[in-house]
């Protein structure tokens, strides 16, 4: 299957929030009311601009099957930058095709480019992705000692 991985344009943020729906839908059985919606197209648009993220689409004949945002962060502790995927998301039909694995390679790419120590993604244990270690099939490498801490601003 020939796959183009490539920066996302404008004309793809309408191409994306069907994906981002159809997974909060399918995988947190959450209904995506309109309002979501419209601030999904605002972040969306407003990562345009941004010098330390990026969205990278999977294109296949003109369709948008996937797309993975990826963040840059300064890490004094390490002497370097770090990078995270914080979306990695492919449409149904398209997953256990190498796309997924595409975007994985896109991201490395950008990241030694980059100058980054090393390459983070937090994988929810009940996620298909998980169950079928994706992550772990390219590379990545779990880290039992570590916890992941988060508190809820909203």
């Amino acid at each position: 299957m020939k796959i183009e991985i490539r920066k996302f344009k404008k004309k793809d943020v309408d191409s994306i929030i069907p994906i981002i729906k159809q997974y909060r839908e399918h995988h947190h059985k959450i209904v995506v009311e309109d309002s979501l919606i419209a601030s999904t197209r605002d972040i969306l648009m407003s990562m345009l601009e941004h010098k330390d993220s990026f969205v990278f689409v999977a294109e296949k004949d003109l369709l948008v099957i996937g797309y993975m945002v990826i963040h840059f962060c300064p890490f004094p502790l390490l002497g370097s930058n770090e990078m995270y995927i914080t979306d990695l998301v492919v449409l149904p039909d398209y997953r256990i095709k190498g796309v997924g694995k595409a975007l994985v390679d896109k991201a490395i790419e950008t990241g030694r480019a980059m100058k980054c120590k090393r390459l983070m993604v937090n994988n929810n244990k009940a996620a298909e992705s998980y169950i079928r270690s994706f992550y772990r099939k390219n590379d990545f490498n779990e880290r039992t000692g570590f916890a992941n801490f988060v508190y809820q601003l909203d």
